[in-house]
This record gives structure tokens, sequence and C-alpha cells, in this order.
């Protein structure tokens, strides 16, 4: 998504909105990973808000790899890796290291390896190995989640230096942005609808805060939430 700015000199320029802005970070990041580590697969990479009515205090989730959630066109089936849009402004190189802790699991499916158990909770060897090829150190994690406790060996917040930047500058942005939806939304009056391709069955109100951060996307129709058409004046 785009708006248009004036340069004050007449000349109308389009600028990249912020949602936008951090969606193309982590893009970029991902497709540098990859030229490091080829055998990392092309994923669908979405930022998205923590799950209606989940505890956010009790499941400390800052990111997800899902395997096998989506189909391109000609037919390839991708795994998703989705960013927790309530932890970015933790900074460019954490974030770096959720990315890097979900492109291990994306890199054991990718060759067919087992790396958790207990429904994804329990982190195995196969998974710290991983971990440890793309650039993360590899702890115990206490409370029974096995080798879970991953963070940036010496040398990779460096290595991946430009692309921190970006994520960083992406996130004040976004979050500028998220002040000003916020002050919109009072003056407004609160949340606004949003329909997928399935609507009208399916809706819901979220905050345009919420909504710039990243596409929402419905797991029936596959389809991103946008905001409903106000209905017609009489």
């Amino acid at each position: 998504m785009t708006e248009e700015t004036n340069d004050g000199g007449g000349q109308t320029a389009l600028a990249e909105r912020p949602g936008l802005a951090l969606s193309r970070a982590f893009d970029e990041l991902w497709t540098e990973i990859q030229a490091s580590h080829p055998d990392v697969p092309d994923c669908g990479l979405f930022v998205s808000p923590i799950a209606h009515g989940q505890d956010t205090k009790r499941f400390h989730v800052l990111g997800h790899f899902g395997k096998e959630r989506w189909q391109t066109q000609d037919g390839k089936v991708l795994g998703e890796v989705v960013l927790v849009a309530e932890h970015l402004a933790r900074g460019g190189e954490e974030v770096l290291e959720t990315v890097l802790h979900e492109a291990a699991h994306a890199l054991c499916a990718a060759r067919g390896l087992q790396d958790t158990s207990q429904g994804g909770r329990y982190h195995n060897a196969v998974f710290a190995a991983a971990a440890r090829e793309l650039g993360l150190d590899v702890k115990v994690m206490p409370g029974g989640r096995g080798l879970a406790d991953t963070s940036l060996a010496d040398g990779t917040a460096e290595k991946y230096g430009d692309a921190v930047k970006k994520l960083d500058a992406a996130v004040i942005a976004a979050k500028a942005q998220a002040r000003k939806d916020d002050e919109r939304r009072k003056r407004a009056g609160g949340p606004v609808k949003f329909v997928c391709a399935c609507q009208p069955k399916r809706s819901f109100r979220m905050s345009p805060s919420v909504a710039e951060v990243g596409p929402v996307t419905c797991g029936q129709c596959g389809s991103a939430f946008t905001e409903a058409p106000k209905p017609a004046k009489p």
C-alpha cells in the first residue's frame, strides 16, 4: 500500500506505507538468509497480531513456523513463517534471532527431519544442529521444552547488519503509524469492520493500527481480510 506525499516543490511522490515496508524488510532478510544457506526453503512470510483471546503473558510467542500451509499457482507447497507483531519492538537483532529460529524449523522441514515433539514444544538435537548451522547459539530451555533457547552467535548480527537496520527502521515507522491510527480510531469511534472473500459469512472488527502492521489471512478461503465497504448513505 502506498500513500501520496508532497516534497514541497509541487512534486507528488508515492511513499511506501509502514506495514508494507515492514513486510518488505522481512522478505529481504529471508532472501539474504537463503543466499547464505540455500537449503532454507521459500516460505510464506507474514507479520500478524497474536491470536485473538490468547494470553500474551502466558504464551510468549515471538514467531511461528507452519509446514505445508500454502500452495502457489504452479502447485508448489510452501510452509509459512509468522512474526508476532506485538513483539517486534524488541529491536532488529532480537527479531533476527526469531527469524533464524523459525528458519531452522523450515530447514529441518525441507530436509524431511523431525526437529520437535510434544506438539512442537520440545526442540530436539536435530533442531539444535540446524539452528547452529544458521548462526545461533542453543541452550536447554527450562520447563521441558528441550533445546529451544536460541540466541545470536558471535558475528551473526554483523553478517545481517544491513537487514537488521532495515527491520529497525521499518518497526519504528510502523509504530509511528500505529500511534496515528490509534488517534484516528479514537476520533472515528472505534475499530473498523474487516471482511474476507467469504463475506458476508466471515467478518470481524480490528483497529487500524493492528491492520497496518500486516495482512491477516482467513484460514478458510486463504484471502486477506480487507476493510469492509461503508454502506452508501441514503
